[in-house]
């Protein structure tokens, strides 16, 4: 009827407004992982791909190209080692270097509309690190695809990078690592054995020297026996010491001297050991000291041998130092009073002005 308006409307009107409601639906899907055409493995600070690497790289493009994918993405990783900044850096390179490459060998192989870029580097702190020292290469078939990919992977690296950075941070925090806690264990382990090893040397120096005998004391033992005995000198007198290091006073008399003797052989008499016997005294041949029959005795023996043990002495010289002193063996002679105030003379003798 003429002036009555159609109720019916026009066909194709009722898609307009639910477009972008499905523009929008397909766009929240979630997009399948692109498995990588191909991955080059690096070692720790490397970035350049080598040859064989780049012989990959341009088969895989040409590969993708006859499916009709001349897109590529490029994105380079690399482990935590030598802190994050340092490994941010190489990701980067490795990534950048990759996409020039790719493009390169592309056209090499034929494929001159390819294009080609790189996504962020990544660090990953996950172990083991080998792995992650690398570049992955990705086509697609259109610009847009492209442009969503880069997005992604740089989402990706992003949350990567922040944590590797929360993991470094929590390092530092945590304080030194395990081996630098146990270095400085061992070093306080070493001083701690070097101070006890040091103080047990001390007391057995110590100890050594308290009873070793001086150098004018091994003088006179071996003057008394016409140098058939000489003891190993022992220290130097020490200024200080008085007469207990040989520095004799002419006021402490000749009773001084032999209470200072008697108490040194008294002390070595109480040694149950030869071994460590204060005087340190060098191994003596008795040959030509005494006559043949003793050669073969100890000390210990001979003093208590008689006198006419000693070589040059006679039984009847043993016989009138008996009816004239009382004495029957070496041990008598030796400890004879005239014997000890004259080797206390003779020791006094040394130090007379």
């Amino acid at each position: 009827m003429k002036g009555r308006r159609s109720s019916k409307a026009p066909r194709g009107a009722g898609l307009k407004w639910m477009l972008p409601f499905l523009l929008t639906l397909s766009a929240c899907q979630p997009q399948p992982a692109e498995t990588a055409l191909v991955t080059i493995r690096f070692q720790l600070t490397q970035y350049e791909p080598l040859s064989r690497d780049r012989q990959a790289l341009r088969n895989a493009a040409v590969a993708a190209a006859a499916e009709g994918k001349t897109y590529f993405l490029v994105s380079g990783f690399a482990c935590d080692t030598g802190g994050f900044a340092a490994s941010r850096s190489i990701a980067d390179r490795r990534a950048r270097r990759g996409a020039e490459i790719v493009l390169a060998e592309a056209q090499r192989g034929g494929v001159q509309a390819a294009i080609a870029s790189s996504a962020n580097g990544a660090v990953l702190i996950e172990t083991p690190r080998e792995p992650h020292r690398r570049i992955e290469l990705r086509a697609y078939a259109s610009a847009a695809d492209l442009r969503l990919a880069l997005q992604a992977a740089n989402q990706a690296a992003a949350d990567a990078n922040r944590r590797a950075q929360t993991g470094e941070s929590a390092g530092r925090e945590a304080g030194p690592p395990f081996w630098i806690w146990l270095l400085v264990a061992l070093l306080i382990a070493a001083l701690v054995v070097l101070i006890v090893v040091w103080l047990l040397a001390g007391k057995r120096d110590a100890k050594r020297l308290r009873h070793q005998l001086s150098v004018a004391e091994a003088q006179s033992i071996a003057a008394l026996t016409g140098g058939q005995i000489v003891p190993l000198a022992a220290a130097e007198p020490e200024a200080g010491e008085g007469a207990r290091h040989g520095r004799l006073t002419r006021s402490e008399g000749v009773r001084g001297i032999m209470n200072q003797m008697r108490e040194k052989e008294a002390m070595a008499a109480k040694k149950k050991k030869s071994a460590t016997r204060a005087a340190k005294i060098t191994p003596i041949s008795i040959r030509g000291a005494v006559d043949k029959p003793f050669e073969s005795m100890t000390l210990k023996q001979l003093a208590g041998s008689p006198v006419h043990a000693l070589e040059g002495l006679t039984p009847r010289h043993a016989r009138l130092l008996e009816e004239a002193f009382g004495i029957r063996n070496l041990e008598d002679l030796a400890r004879l009073k005239y014997v000890e105030i004259a080797r206390a003379i003779c020791l006094l003798a040394q130090y007379e002005d």
